[in-house]
């Protein structure tokens, strides 16, 4: 299992507790840390996920406010929409 994080900008998400946890389930998990670049995050997952071969993306789902949301997009939207493999999402 991979677990895969996306830094955008100055947000870097921790994955520590979620790598720990399934560990402690006996898991065996790696942790990859990507940079955005600039990249809208959803590409970046997509693009992550491929070259892991993975076969299903699990991730949180959030949304935010219809304006923010349609001036700067957002990753649940993206993986709702395009997302090639199949996708499991918790809100």
């Amino acid at each position: 299992m991979t677990v895969i994080t996306v830094r955008e900008g100055r947000k870097n998400p921790d994955s520590a507790l979620v790598v720990h946890g399934l560990q402690r389930l006996g898991v065996a998990v790696e942790a990859v840390s990507l940079e955005s670049d600039g990249n809208a995050v959803g590409a970046v997952l997509f693009a992550a996920a491929a070259d892991n071969d993975c076969d299903m993306l699990v991730m949180g789902a959030y949304g935010h406010s219809r304006m923010r949301e349609l001036i700067l997009g957002g990753t649940t939207r993206d993986v709702v929409r395009t997302c090639p493999i199949p996708a499991w999402l918790s809100h």
